[in-house]
């Protein structure tokens, strides 16, 4: 019996070890009806690898910053030199400096825009400053400078901008939620194709790898199941100290991931009894104390219902020697091909 395992529930570094494992696995089977689908699976899992590799930054991206903090400096100092010639003596000064801050005015908080209209507006604003309308007005208060200085700092922000956009546009990108889609496909072909070959060239060989795959698949149900019950930190804390107490009262629970089934919210199942307990105190000392749902009041003419979603817990089989467990929280999506070997 082949077990099937959804790639649903791996988290993508867990999917890409899994998979190259099990392509590894099937090519020692030297089986021509499996090349194809292997190779589009290595295909496909050298893709996925390169979209979990960290994305390095470009090697532009600091003179970017750089030169964008110095245009905005260049500015500001243009706004405030401006601002500075409102005080000075002399009408005409005065007159130049409240013509250019109405046209400042207009080319506010360049400093909120994104990189490209940032630098399409100060290009603008260079552009008038310089026209004969605003010349004479920047050449009275002495500010040609910080024109000059900007006009500078903003061509070289667009030349490592140009270059960066360029470098980053012949990077792929890929997709990861396409990519593990393709996965699961080519994978259940995989194990479809092994099935049929089991009962069309039956051999040990085949018989050995099912044996591997279903180890390989057991052991990830029994990681998924310990995450999913396990929960946050706090709840782990508690179930510490519930298994604390259990093995103190002689109780005897697997050990590792495979004590998940004895646990439930913050309760924890009696090996023997099949009876939930909770945390709480005897003589003053905190102990394990039998769990009674607390009934609560209902208008249906239907039993009354527990606290925990309306039914009482469920007594869940305790793991079998060996850390196999049936997984179902997996749902249809998982399952066996076939009958027993």
């Amino acid at each position: 019996m082949i077990e099937q395992i959804t790639v649903k529930k791996f988290q993508n570094g867990e999917l890409l070890n899994f998979m190259i494992d099990e392509v590894k696995d099937a090519r020692t089977l030297e089986a021509a009806e499996l090349k194809e689908t292997l190779d589009t699976l290595d295909e496909v899992l050298a893709a996925f690898q390169v979209s979990l590799r960290k994305k390095k930054a470009s090697v532009h991206t600091e003179q970017v910053t750089i030169y964008d903090r110095a245009r905005d400096e260049k500015l500001r100092n243009l706004r405030q030199s401006i601002q500075g010639a409102l005080y000075l003596p002399g009408k005409d000064k005065q007159e130049a400096a409240k013509r250019l801050t109405m046209l400042m005015r207009v080319y506010k908080n360049l400093h909120l825009m994104s990189y490209r209209n940032e630098s399409e507006h100060m290009n603008k604003l260079i552009q008038e400053l310089r026209e004969r309308q605003y010349a004479a007005d920047v050449q009275l208060l002495g500010i040609k400078q910080w024109v000059d200085e900007m006009e500078a700092a903003n061509k070289e922000f667009d030349k490592y901008f140009d270059e960066r956009d360029h470098e980053m546009g012949g990077r792929v990108i890929y997709d990861k939620k396409e990519l593990r889609r393709q996965i699961g496909v080519q994978y259940e072909l995989l194990l479809n194709l092994v099935h049929g070959l089991f009962y069309i060239k039956p051999s040990k060989q085949i018989e050995l790898f099912i044996g591997r795959h279903n180890e390989r698949v057991r052991k990830m149900r029994s990681l998924f199941a310990f995450r999913t019950t396990t929960g946050s930190r706090a709840l782990r804390s508690k179930r510490a100290m519930l298994r604390e107490l259990a093995v103190k009262l002689g109780w005897e629970l697997p050990e590792g991931q495979e004590d998940y089934q004895y646990f439930s919210s913050s309760r924890i199942l009696h090996p023997t009894e099949k009876q939930w307990y909770r945390l709480g105190k005897r003589n003053g000392e905190d102990t394990l104390v039998k769990y009674t749902p607390r009934k609560t009041k209902t208008n249906s003419v239907t039993s009354p219902v527990t606290e925990d979603a309306g039914t009482s817990p469920v007594t869940p089989t305790p793991p079998t020697p060996g850390g196999g467990s049936s997984d179902s929280s997996d749902g249809g999506a998982e399952g066996s091909i076939g009958g027993g070997l």
